[in-house]
């Protein structure tokens, strides 16, 4: 007997790639997974690294003239020799091949076909919205991806988002209907009880310090509030824009003498215990982008499972999960002031009852419904999960 294969990839260090952390988890147990990537999951499961990088100056010259002509299927076919000449001992005997995110997909699809195996593409977010740092960029990227779009997602026999509202960009703009959304849900943490904290109200916001995200106008709404709230950021900067903007969000709260606090960034699988011993999970996400108007993060979940009152600016799909649980408030709109408004009328009994409710609905909205949904999809993509080897 032996289990079906099923290929994952993804252009990332899948050890620190949440998503694809969690498509291992959920198949393992009933498939045989091997995984492509710039960096291994883990030691035991199979891996093939991969770069996305052309070493080759000529064939990187090319790549750039095919880019910047649009001549964008010269371009993909040029990329996917330059994988496959890496992969010249990958085994064609997978059944199902899952693709994260947008920029693989020709490649996934390559190796589907070579293979005769299923092809599911997790798109996760709407690539068309994400933001490049030129203005040349953002020109080539916007034609290359609309391309990837129209040509790529619709050969997928199974096609997921990570909510409605993504879901429904890509029917709206190219007429692809999604099968399933799956979220940004985190394990489900069974020992955590809420936290009863007497003394100040503590406001925790956790991520990345990415200038794009505009944290400033969480540091801002401290100005608005009385003096019994506090608000502590675990923020992690590993690049220079980042490290940058953490600079300035310290230089502020200092010069403005704000009641904030910049705490050591913990690993995610200590998240939910750290931000236990606190009171309310912040986010303000101003819409920038598609992405960010539909956000439903995974710092969301981490607020639940850690069983906090959660305060949200007014993104639909943030909002929706906030409201319909009653979690906790919503800004009225995107600014420091109308969160500020929102949070300073919490009483301690509005934020114990917000935390009972994060309780209560925590095994629903953890990962564990997620997985037995990708355990489902795998085996209606390829059947059972052994088969009789030849």
């Amino acid at each position: 007997m032996r289990k079906k294969k099923i290929l994952i990839i993804s252009f990332s260090d899948q050890s620190k790639d949440p998503r694809v952390i969690r498509q291992i988890q959920a198949l393992e147990s009933d498939y045989h997974i091997e995984t492509i990537g710039h960096k291994p999951y883990n030691g035991q499961i199979k891996h093939h690294s991969i770069s996305r990088d052309v070493r080759n100056f000529v064939l990187r010259q090319i790549q750039k003239v095919l880019f910047f002509i649009h001549l964008h299927r010269g371009s993909s076919w040029m990329l996917t020799w330059y994988f496959k000449n890496q992969l010249k001992n990958l085994p064609h005997d997978f059944e199902l091949v899952i693709c994260n995110d947008l920029r693989p997909l020709p490649f996934a699809h390559h190796l589907a076909e070579i293979c005769n195996a299923k092809l599911w593409s997790d798109l996760h977010e709407y690539y068309p919205s994400q933001i490049t740092n030129t203005r040349m960029s953002r020109w080539m990227n916007k034609s290359y991806v609309n391309w990837l779009c129209k040509r790529y997602i619709a050969k997928a026999v199974y096609k997921t988002v990570v909510c409605n509202c993504v879901g429904d960009k890509y029917h709206e703009v190219f007429g692809i209907e999604m099968d399933a959304v799956i979220t940004n849900a985190t394990a489900y943490n069974e020992l955590n009880e809420p936290c009863k904290n007497e003394g100040t109200i503590k406001l925790v916001h956790h991520g990345v310090a990415t200038p794009l995200r505009e944290l400033h106008h969480m540091l801002d709404m401290m100005q608005f509030l009385p003096s019994n709230f506090e608000l502590y950021f675990y923020l992690v900067a590993n690049y220079e824009d980042h490290k940058s903007y953490l600079n300035e969000l310290k230089n502020k709260a200092t010069r403005n003498k704000l009641a904030v606090t910049f705490m050591k960034p913990v690993p995610t699988q200590q998240l939910a215990d750290e931000l236990n011993q606190y009171d309310i999970g912040l986010f303000i996400l101003p819409p920038v982008t598609h992405n960010y108007y539909c956000a439903l993060p995974n710092k969301l979940y981490e607020f639940i499972q850690a069983r906090l009152c959660i305060a949200v600016s007014p993104n639909p799909e943030m909002k929706s999960l906030v409201a319909s649980y009653k979690l906790g408030v919503v800004a009225k709109d995107f600014s420091a002031e109308s969160m500020a408004n929102e949070v300073k009328l919490l009483t301690r009994e509005d934020i114990r009852k917000h935390k009972m409710n994060a309780h209560n609905s925590a095994e629903e909205l953890s990962f564990t419904a997620n997985a037995n949904l990708m355990r489902g999809m795998a085996e209606s993509l390829v059947g059972k999960q052994d088969v009789t080897s030849n």
